[in-house]
């Protein structure tokens, strides 16, 4: 079960109310090399997917960024680029039809690796678990890319 101290800040309190917390597939994870839970959703989505080392995937963002001319490692085009070998998947916006909630996309893809792109937040989902520090799983799919053994 899901309790509220596992959340960072109110907003997330009133999240909470509307998340069917016995049916949500979520762990808390925190790769930070010092537990910090700070706005490194990039580098711990990647890290957790991947699991390579934090500070070698911080280090490998920190060059990509300067080589593309970018002031941060979480500017979609550095972080996309880092990923590009991984297959990506884009679930389309189709008028009347909503995009699938995290938690619908663990119902779907219940084995594999994958590090799903959200409204301002990167997370990875492992063998139909969310990997994260807090449980964003009410939060909308817009694309996600498969690290190792999707279903697709």
């Amino acid at each position: 079960m899901v309790k509220k101290e596992q959340f960072v800040g109110s907003e997330y309190y009133d999240v909470l109310d509307m998340i069917d917390a016995e049916q949500t597939s979520f762990s808390y994870c925190n790769p930070h090399p010092k537990g910090k839970e700070v706005n490194d959703c990039v580098k711990r989505a990647i890290t957790i997917a991947t699991e390579k080392d934090y500070m070698q995937v911080q280090r490998e963002l920190n060059r990509l960024k300067r080589k593309l001319g970018e002031t941060k490692y979480n500017k979609d085009k550095v972080w996309k680029t880092y990923l590009k070998d991984y297959e990506r998947v884009s679930i389309p916006a189709i008028k009347g039809y909503p995009r699938p909630k995290v938690v619908d996309f663990i119902e779907k893809h219940p084995r594999g690796t994958y590090i799903l792109s959200l409204s301002k937040h990167l997370a990875t989902v492992k063998d139909g678990v969310l990997l994260d520090i807090y449980d964003c799983s009410y939060k909308t799919v817009f694309s996600y890319y498969i690290i190792e053994g999707g279903d697709e």
